[in-house]
């Protein structure tokens, strides 16, 4: 019984996050088209900088939340709600610290903006107007109930509310799109996006309150937990701030290196790039989401032996999905990018290239990820992150002098494969799974290789369509998809994970059939 409700809470998240990540992803793709059509590069370069910049001052999140729900995740499914409620008021607490010293930091940096932006910037808007209400969207995501939606990841249930903000952020993105479009007002258009995070933090409340009205904030103190639990609560925050250091400096440094050195119009592009990447990681993304829950529900319950065979079919499917979406990518990019955005804000066809294995690698590197975030191994390994970061930021800062934007590209994936990837799954399978790590490493390696050869034959055939309309566009897409699920139908048919998952699918399908059929 545990398991069908699993399943079925899996599939509702799943639903519900591919949804949120349709309106969040294809939405601003129309609002940075608007954008580079009315204002210009220089705009996007600005929007860019500032998301960054912020991404970094987020970083004070420390992990703090992912900790406080992982120690949900028991009494939730032991309907041990006294306890819950204390660690919703916990999360509210540090929340709200946080927000406000986000908040103050935010004010101390003003007055070095100029200082990150390398040549002009527009002169009909005030920076520092703007880079303060970036600010406000930050803060107003710490201080506008954000224990809600931890509350229903606890219960398995992370599709409601991200269901409930894909309707707020659709009607706010049209509202975006009129005010670029017909006010030419560039205030009209940013001041909305405080106004979103606070939207969707009071619908989650209400939300909240009538799902599960037998959660109640409960008074806390220095002696609402046992010293034990609060040594080990600070033990995981400290090893998930590692790990938070480590994408904050992947996602956020990166492009304000890229500003800093050679300016709005390069860091537009690259940011055009990594939006365009974003797309099927999200995809994916929600996929993981959507079964993050259960799986947290199931490291509650469940043995690590039950748990492995689960990851293993996980990381199988990941790994299709990874190879599919990026063959996708290598076949497309350059052709949406003109038809998106113009033949201007085009890079390489070398950056191209990066930016495709940059995907694949973000993408099995969330299997690790996952597994950390549901079984709380952080402990284990936590110096891994730090080593990341500071390889990424060395090779970022020497690399992006000599060869230019390619080489911050190169730098995040010289971190990723030869220390993110390997390592940590590593502590993963050792310290959690309690098995030999190298024969899965072994195995990453191999479908690795496999996922290149597959993805540079298929980029190959679909360069004879050489044109740039949307005729070839299509060809192209067709070829990418289809010969890329074909080839790995043909390596993997024979593959245990790959006639498991088969088994899964007929039964879910049987069980739909039949449901519909009573």
């Amino acid at each position: 019984m545990a398991t069908e409700v699993r399943v079925k809470h899996t599939v509702n998240n799943i639903v519900s996050l591919l949804f949120f990540t349709t309106i969040t992803s294809l939405m601003p793709f129309a609002i940075r088209a608007c954008i580079i059509r009315v204002w210009g590069l220089e705009y996007l370069g600005l929007n860019s900088l500032f998301n960054s910049v912020l991404g970094v001052l987020n970083i004070s999140e420390l992990g703090i939340g992912q900790a406080l729900v992982i120690k949900m995740y028991k009494p939730a499914a032991q309907g041990d709600t006294k306890t819950v409620g204390k660690l919703l008021a916990l999360y509210r607490f540090f929340y709200k610290v946080l927000g406000i010293t986000i908040l103050i930091i935010g004010f101390v940096i003003v007055p070095f903006l100029s200082y990150i932006i390398k040549g002009a910037y527009p002169s009909d808007i005030n920076i520092y107007v703007i880079y303060l209400i970036y600010l406000l969207q930050s803060v107003a995501s710490y201080l506008f109930f954000p224990y809600c939606q931890a509350a229903f990841m606890a219960n398995q249930d992370s599709g409601t509310p991200y269901r409930n903000h894909a309707w707020v952020w659709l009607f706010l993105y049209i509202i975006q799109i009129i005010a670029i479009c017909f006010l030419h007002n560039y205030y009209a258009y940013i001041i909305w996006l405080p106004v979103g995070n606070a939207i969707c933090g009071i619908i989650d409340s209400i939300v909240l309150k009538k799902r599960f009205p037998e959660y109640k904030l409960e008074a806390i103190d220095k002696n609402t937990f046992e010293k034990e639990y609060w040594l080990d609560f600070f033990k995981m925050v400290f090893a998930m701030a590692l790990s938070k250091v480590r994408t904050v400096l992947r996602n956020s440094i990166d492009a304000i290196i890229v500003s800093a050195t050679l300016g709005l119009v390069i860091v537009a592009k690259y940011q055009n790039y990594i939006l365009v990447m974003t797309v099927p990681v999200m995809i994916a993304g929600s996929i993981i989401g959507g079964i993050l829950p259960s799986l947290g529900n199931g490291v509650a319950l469940e043995s690590e032996d039950s748990n492995y065979a689960v990851t293993k079919i996980i990381a199988f499917v990941n790994q299709w999905v990874g190879t599919v979406f990026a063959a996708i990518l290598a076949c497309l990019y350059q052709s949406f990018m003109i038809l998106w955005a113009g033949k201007d804000s085009t890079l390489s066809e070398f950056a191209m290239g990066l930016f495709v294995v940059y995907f694949y690698l973000r993408i099995i590197s969330d299997l690790p990820n996952m597994v950390r975030n549901s079984s709380g191994v952080w402990w284990q390994g936590k110096w891994i992150s730090v080593i990341e970061s500071i390889v990424n930021l060395v090779f970022s800062f020497v690399l992006v002098k000599v060869i230019g934007v390619e080489g911050v590209i190169i730098a995040t994936i010289i971190s990723m494969l030869f220390i993110n990837i390997p390592f940590e799954n590593y502590y993963i399978f050792k310290y959690y799974f309690r098995r030999n790590p190298w024969r899965d490493l072994w195995t990453y390696l191999y479908q690795g290789i496999i996922s290149f050869v597959i993805v540079f034959v298929t980029y190959s055939i679909a360069q004879l369509f050489k044109d740039t309309g949307i005729v070839s566009f299509i060809m192209k897409m067709l070829v990418g998809g289809t010969l890329s699920n074909l080839f790995l139908l043909v390596v993997y048919f024979r593959n245990a994970q790959f006639s498991e998952l088969c088994k899964i699918l007929k039964r879910f399908l049987s069980s739909v059939v039949n449901g519909k059929g009573k």
